[in-house]
């Protein structure tokens, strides 16, 4: 999987990679948690759930309900959580 990033307001950008096979459908930047969070998922497949300080480097978590195809991800500064 790739996730493009800039670090100069999207003048120039650079392919980043990230491990597994299961296509990302939403990624978002968390100002609280200061990190990155990238979903995915696909019918008949397991969920996916990353998250990366800065873009480059990235960590698969576990999502309690693994079976769902994640499609869109949201902070609510609220409930503080996603």
């Amino acid at each position: 999987m790739i996730v493009e990033t800039s670090d100069n307001d999207g003048s120039t950008w650079t392919a980043r990679s990230i491990t597994g096979t299961v296509p990302l459908n939403s990624v978002i930047w968390s100002d609280v948690d200061e990190q990155f969070v990238a979903v995915g998922g696909q019918n008949n497949v397991a969920g996916v759930v990353y998250t990366s300080p800065d873009g480059i480097t990235w960590t698969s978590r576990t999502h309690p309900k693994p079976t769902l195809n994640l499609s869109v991800v949201t902070y609510d500064p609220n409930a503080q959580g996603y």
